[in-house]
């Protein structure tokens, strides 16, 4: 696999400057040994990557990255912050306009963004054709604990969660809620094999005291699932 990325999660705080402080850093902690021992090659897709945080993670890691995203507006705001990286806007069908195959397809709280369980497969099913024979698809989610409980720097406001509705959050370190739609691990699941893909692995990242925070349950209940894909 490869040898040469970052392993230690302090290089990536001072690589990145919006690198999550709080419950979020769990979301991306492990990343790298989780790539590095699932992926070869470096050759990267970040699909709906946002203003490029998720882009410019992999791209310290040493992975060659092609940030898409449908929101305009996001992909200008990720331009601003690195020349380094290509960012693309994309739009549905995404056939007609990645042409490119892959060896990573990276998707970071993209299916909690999207409202339809079809597009969310039709979505995948258009990835999957990217996907070099070997390559591997990297999704992190929220685990079905996510919206039951509060973190060090979530809290749920929303009271009763269902699947496919909406759901708002608080982000402490923002003093913002923003909503989320709600897809469960079943869910997920369905809509991966749905897509034709096969679940390699599944991780629950907990706090660990080399973290260095004042976790809430961080250590015992995992809030995000990492989900390895062929």
């Amino acid at each position: 696999m490869n040898s040469h990325f970052l392993y230690d999660p302090s290089e990536l705080l001072k690589a990145i400057k919006d690198f999550p402080k709080g419950t979020g850093i769990l979301a991306f902690r492990d990343i790298p040994n989780i790539l590095n021992q699932h992926v070869v090659g470096k050759k990267t897709l970040d699909f709906g990557c946002g203003a490029g945080r998720s882009s410019r993670i992999l791209n310290a890691l040493g992975y060659d990255v092609c940030g898409v995203d449908i929101a305009s507006t996001m992909i200008n705001s990720a331009r601003l912050l690195t020349s380094e990286i290509q960012f693309k806007v994309v739009d549905r069908p995404l056939n007609r306009l990645l042409t490119e195959t892959y060896d990573l397809i990276f998707l970071s709280f993209v299916l909690m963004e999207m409202t339809k369980a079809a597009d969310i497969v039709v979505t995948l099913q258009q990835l999957k054709k990217q996907l070099n024979p070997n390559g591997r698809v990297v999704v992190i989610t929220a685990s079905n604990e996510m919206y039951l409980h509060e973190w060090l720097s979530m809290k749920p406001m929303t009271k009763n969660i269902n699947s496919g509705l909406p759901a708002e959050i608080l982000l402490k370190d923002y003093n913002t809620t923003v909503t989320d739609i709600v897809w469960s691990e079943s869910d997920c699941f369905e809509f991966f094999a749905g897509s034709g893909f096969s679940l390699i692995e599944k991780y629950y990242p907990l706090g660990q005291d080399r973290d260095d925070r004042p976790w809430l349950i961080e250590t015992e209940i995992a809030p995000f699932v990492i989900w390895v894909l062929a």
